[in-house]
């Protein structure tokens, strides 16, 4: 296990080294640094070289609304989209994601 207390540019380039040499890396950052300001490492170094890191993004959306406008994510699925050399997941946390319209209780 390698862990680094660096950017999100930086670990990003480690999971990709890791995957060159033959280890599945699951890199974990804040969503918003992962494919804001490393998206240019994920798209040279992970999806053209078409190597199994495993992006973990923490706190998508808004969920880091405190911290201001620089700290939400909400245009991450959007950059991450078009190098689709893996599939894209959310977990929507359920105690907080309404359900939708058609299975709300109606009063």
């Amino acid at each position: 296990m390698e862990q680094d207390a660096v950017g999100a540019e930086e670990v990003v380039g480690v999971g990709a080294g890791l995957a060159n040499g033959g280890q599945v890396p699951f890199v974990s950052a804040a969503s918003c640094f992962l494919t804001g300001r490393a998206l240019e490492q994920v798209k040279a170094d992970i999806a053209y070289a078409n190597f199994n890191v495993k992006l973990v993004g923490q706190s998508s959306g808004v969920a880091y609304a405190e911290l201001g406008p620089t700290h939400h994510s909400i245009e991450d699925f959007a950059w991450l989209r078009p190098l689709q050399t893996r599939p894209l997941q959310i977990r929507l946390p359920t105690a907080t994601t309404p359900p939708p319209a058609a299975s709300r209780p109606t009063s």
